[in-house]
């Protein structure tokens, strides 16, 4: 039995927030492949194209693994909170 009542906004705000810390970790998970991929690609090409490229690339994947990192962090305060 719960201690307390889940309204259904509350309800709704947790799925969605479930949801979103998936979406993360998928999120985390395609930008580790994708830097994968491109490290493999770069090192095939070996100019000074692909390298600067691959630098782009990889701040722009790094950015996005930080995101996911902290949402995947923050967001699970609320999934341990109201694990039920």
């Amino acid at each position: 039995m719960p201690l307390f009542e889940i309204s259904p906004g509350l309800g709704v705000a947790i799925m969605m927030n479930n949801y979103f810390h998936d979406v993360a970790t998928a999120l985390m998970m395609a930008c580790a492949f994708a830097l994968h991929a491109a490290m493999r690609i770069q090192a095939g090409m070996n100019s000074p194209a692909a390298t600067v490229y691959f630098l782009k690339l990889h701040r722009a994947m790094v950015r996005l693994f930080r995101f996911s990192l902290w949402w995947i962090i923050i967001g699970g305060v609320p999934r341990t909170i109201f694990y039920t």
